[in-house]
């Protein structure tokens, strides 16, 4: 591992490839292989008579495998607090509609069932139809450990927070891989885990607010606007969720599929949805864009060379254009700065792959 660490840090030093391509040219090679959709991530989701502590969404798509299991780590959970769960039925093809059936006798359990639309689309579904102080989201391959719900709600109304997040862990069929965060207690709301899971988020934070649709990485929203929007984020050490791999995601399975560029799209589009709503480009936002910077380069690596240096020209522009006062501080982006700065497609690579 050192010795790998210091290759990586002789080819830093040593490779350059500076690219000329405009940002414009650049625009026009994805466009072409990956153009964006436009979604209307503002919505009609108004405050609602609160019956509920909690709601919890859970989108569902050919889940039979995992379902059962994921249903009942919430269904059993033991708590103080008032519950709803709200599952959604995004057009599954396997026995995933039957097993939900099973719970629709359940006085907390709300079974919605449409034609498929994404993750994205049944989140959505379910935020229409919240009607409760905090929401949560539980994806139906994965597990919500005991008490998991008391510990986070207990700290929410404890600190009247608008976030709080937990810790979790990763497992496969043969068991444990790592926890999902190495930072027990973060210090700064940049260390937090920016997905939709793990975490109690006060539901008056979506307000007029959805996940973009016809997107991969939709879930950059939560950290995007979400977190930026939360007046109050706390967090514990208590591992409340279990994230389950399997190699059925569909951006674990298609290494090579262009929508791997929505990556770059999606920052784009939460770069505008922040100036609509004064979200500052400050430096902890600069901090979340270097951060998804170097996640899309390790997204896009099995892409042809010509939209991948399309990508970082894209991204040079876009950091230089809105962060370039934060490009010269030594933080942990420095050397990812300083190739940005220079365009230098050799380091940006040899960075984002050995480095972070």
């Amino acid at each position: 591992m050192i010795f790998k660490r210091i290759a990586a840090w002789i080819a830093y030093e040593i490779r350059e490839e500076k690219i000329t391509l405009s940002s414009q040219d650049a625009k026009r090679i994805l466009m072409d292989v990956a153009p964006p959709v436009s979604p209307d991530v503002f919505s009609e989701n108004r405050s609602r008579e609160i019956r509920y502590d909690l709601t919890i969404i859970v989108p569902v798509y050919n889940s039979e495998n995992w379902l059962k299991e994921c249903m009942e780590s919430i269904v059993l959970q033991k708590t103080k607090y008032s519950f709803q769960i709200i599952a959604i039925d995004d057009g599954s093809t396997d026995r995933s509609g039957q097993i939900l059936n099973q719970y629709i006798k359940n006085p907390c359990v709300e079974v919605i069932r449409q034609e498929n639309k994404g993750y994205s689309g049944a989140r959505n579904a379910g935020l229409e139809r919240v009607k409760s102080k905090y929401i949560m989201f539980v994806d139906s391959d994965d597990v919500l450990l005991p008490n998991a719900i008391e510990c986070l709600l207990s700290k929410a109304y404890l600190e009247d927070a608008d976030i709080v997040e937990g810790n979790g862990y990763r497992f496969d069929k043969n068991g444990f891989l790592g926890m999902i965060k190495k930072e027990h207690l973060p210090k700064e709301r940049n260390q937090y885990w920016g997905g939709p899971c793990l975490k109690v988020m006060k539901a008056k934070l979506w307000e007029g607010l959805k996940f973009p649709e016809g997107y991969w990485y939709e879930d950059a929203i939560i950290g995007a606007v979400i977190f930026p929007m939360a007046n109050k984020v706390d967090c514990l050490s208590d591992v409340v969720y279990a994230y389950r791999i399997h190699g059925e995601s569909i951006t674990q399975k298609h290494d090579e599929n262009p929508k791997r560029v929505d990556s770059y799209w999606i920052m784009l589009l939460m770069a505008e949805i922040q100036k609509k709503m004064e979200i500052p480009f400050d430096y902890e936002n600069y901090q979340r864009v270097m951060r998804q910077i170097v996640f899309t380069c390790r997204r896009i690596v099995m892409l042809p060379e010509k939209i991948k240096k399309a990508v970082f020209a894209g991204e040079c522009e876009f950091v230089c254009t809105n962060f370039k006062e934060y490009l010269k501080k030594k933080d942990r982006y420095y050397f990812l700065a300083k190739a940005i700065l220079n365009k230098d497609y050799a380091k940006y690579s040899i960075y984002c792959q050995e480095f972070i």
